[in-house]
């Protein structure tokens, strides 16, 4: 018997370190969804845990944090993503997950929370998207400028061509039509440019 009690207070200082010191928040909840435990987690939110027991769970995770329902659940609820509020009223992003634990009595449900802080991966996720889209703006840009840049040059060949004296007039009408023909390309370039932006 001894050695079960010891054992059973090893296990619980096992668990009580592991709880303390994991990376994520966790909480327990009651069956009227007020916190009967939470680690140390809190304080990274600018919380006691002590100063935390006894009081709702909205005061940690907002007013869609919780619903008493989920205590009815046979089984742990998906993964939801929530509102993690600090002590200063901050509102952060969390990944929040709900387990129903074992009932020490049958009206005497509890909930495990555990709630984990992705508000700077949703802000790096953010900034990876701008930095993929003007990335492609700046493919886009460079295409562009090499698809016009070729008629352009074109262009520019023939008119300095014209603008000499010694040019018979079936060449002066052959380049004029070329310069045509190229400006046609810039202009179809362009409406396609259009379209893609709309």
């Amino acid at each position: 018997l001894r050695a079960s009690e010891q054992a059973a207070k090893l296990a619980r200082a096992n668990l009580e370190k592991l709880l303390e010191n994991a990376n994520d928040l966790i909480l327990t909840l009651d069956s009227e969804g007020r916190l009967i435990y939470v680690n140390r987690k809190a304080r990274d939110l600018g919380f006691e845990p002590a100063e935390l027991l006894g009081q709702p769970v909205s005061i940690v995770l907002g007013q869609a944090g919780f619903d008493p329902k989920v205590l009815n659940l046979a089984e742990s609820g998906p993964v939801q993503e929530l509102p993690l509020l600090t002590a200063s009223g901050e509102s952060r992003t969390a990944l929040v997950g709900f387990t129903p634990l074992p009932a020490s009595q049958p009206d005497d449900p509890s909930l495990l929370v555990i709630a984990r802080d992705i508000t700077e991966r949703k802000q790096l996720e953010r900034q990876l998207l701008h930095s993929e889209k003007l990335a492609s703006v700046g493919l886009l840009a460079a295409g562009v400028a090499h698809e016009i840049g070729n008629p352009l040059s074109a262009i520019l060949g023939y008119a300095q061509i014209l603008k000499k004296d010694k040019v018979a007039a079936e060449s002066k009408q052959e380049y004029l039509e070329a310069i045509e023909q190229q400006a046609g390309r810039i202009q179809k370039i362009i409406e396609e440019l259009l379209a893609y932006s709309r």
